[in-house]
């Protein structure tokens, strides 16, 4: 995103560039223009807040800890039952 790219796509141009801005990935340049649109369109600050709403909700909601040794497998197996029983209904 460039320095003229939000200002030219207005509101598609925050949302296609939403999560790098909250996730701090986004360059100088492209955080000051996204920040500029932002005070004058409230639209996009809803949007802005509401997606920064839903990674907290994410993160809180998220198990931390380490993922247990037998939770790919388990997760392999149901997945493999439910293919099994969707094959029996086709």
């Amino acid at each position: 995103m460039g320095a003229s790219e939000v200002g030219d796509c207005g509101c598609d141009g925050v949302s296609s560039h939403v999560w790098s801005y909250l996730d701090h990935e986004s360059d100088p340049p492209t955080c000051a223009e996204l920040e500029a649109h932002l005070k004058s369109c409230a639209y996009c600050q809803r949007m802005v807040q509401f997606n920064q709403q839903l990674k907290q909700l994410v993160r809180r909601c998220a198990d931390p800890g380490p993922v247990p040794a037998a939770a790919p497998d388990q997760l392999r197996a149901r997945v493999q039952a439910i293919i099994r029983v969707r094959r029996s209904f086709s």
